[in-house]
């Protein structure tokens, strides 16, 4: 699942031979340009955040991969990151970037969540600065 549809995204996975792929984005207007693409199997119209359910089914996806979703006046952690979790298979890849001027600051809760989500054993964290690919144990 991809949550925001991002074109340079979506043209990675492509050349890596992902070709199930699903897209998720507050907005029906950027689902219908989506759409039009023939890249996604399936496009769904939801919003994450606290107390927002996604109507998906638990474990649904291998991954899950949001980008441009945490940032500066935009989705928070509480509930975002939850569901994030809540859908991705045991063992599979929940993938998001954060702004660094946003990453600390108490009112988004990203560092926070992601410790509790760590803690419970919901994530397991692999972190990379900018510009870098973190490296497989």
């Amino acid at each position: 699942m991809l949550v925001r549809e991002q074109v340079w995204l979506e043209k990675e996975l492509l050349k890596r031979k992902f070709t199930n792929i699903d897209a998720l984005d507050a907005s029906e207007e950027i689902l219908k340009e989506a759409e039009k693409k023939g890249v996604y199997k399936n496009c769904f119209v939801g919003v994450l955040g606290p107390n927002q359910r996604l109507q998906l089914a638990d474990s649904c996806y291998d991954a899950a991969i949001a980008v441009g979703v945490f940032t500066l006046n935009h989705v928070k952690a509480e509930g975002a990151m939850d569901e994030m979790a809540r859908v991705v298979k045991s063992g599979g890849l929940v993938c998001f970037t954060i702004r660094e001027d946003v990453m600390f600051e108490p009112e988004y809760g990203y560092q926070d969540k992601m410790d509790e989500l760590c803690r419970g054993e919901s994530l397991e964290a692999c972190i990379a600065e900018q510009g870098t690919v973190p490296q497989q144990e």
